[in-house]
């Protein structure tokens, strides 16, 4: 179900509805204005909070364990998170990306579908050569308003108002709003039933550089 409230077409609501979470274009009501008044206030909502995920513990095991093992090959750098450690592989017909190399390893990769997933480890033979690391500035993933988590893809994205839904989520896709770090961002999100929101984004993820 989209929890999320109806949207009109104006700057000044447009506003009220990032400050209270989402905004759909479906099923009119008053009360949804109502609520959006009474999440205002002076200090205005919280930022967006940023995730930076670590794919290792201390000890050096995989930060959320290991659901499966694969053997596989790499054959450039990840094109999903701006870390020089990951790497873009392939096992059997699945492609995996990111895989970051194990600690003081050059043969076992731990891959990550989102950054709160188990990890599938994968052996290979060895590593490409050195490359250039794809220059990438979007977050990995986002969590809006509601605990809706979505995922970047690296596909061609549809386009939904001008805005490109990059972001696969459990039940739709979403295309983040720009925003400058520490603002409050906002996310186009579209239901798989055919919904239409705008929501608060609460949370991104995104990888340390190196």
């Amino acid at each position: 179900m989209l929890h999320c409230r109806r949207g009109v077409g104006v700057l000044t609501a447009l506003a009220a509805l990032v400050i209270a979470g989402c905004a759909s274009s479906h099923s009119p009501s008053t009360a949804p204005a109502a609520a959006a008044r009474t999440t205002s206030s002076s200090a205005g909502p919280a930022a967006t909070t940023t995730q930076i995920f670590t794919p290792y513990r201390r000890s050096g095991a995989p930060t959320a364990g290991v659901v499966a093992h694969r053997s596989g090959s790499c054959f450039t750098k990840s094109i999903t998170v701006a870390s020089t450690s990951a790497y873009r592989c392939l096992a059997a017909n699945a492609i995996l990306d990111p895989c970051f190399v194990a600690p003081g390893s050059t043969h076992v990769l731990d891959c990550y579908t989102t950054p709160w997933a188990h990890a599938v480890q994968l052996r290979v033979v060895k590593l490409p050569s050195a490359n250039v690391a794809a220059h990438i500035t979007r977050p990995w993933a986002l969590e809006l308003t509601g605990g809706r988590r979505c995922v970047v893809t690296n596909g061609t994205a549809p386009i939904l108002r001008g805005i490109a839904l990059g972001y696969q989520c459990t039940d739709g896709d979403a295309g983040l709003r720009g925003g400058a770090a520490g603002a409050v961002l906002s996310a186009l999100y579209r239901a798989s039933d055919g919904a239409v929101a705008t929501c608060r984004v609460v949370t991104v993820w995104r990888t340390a550089a190196s």
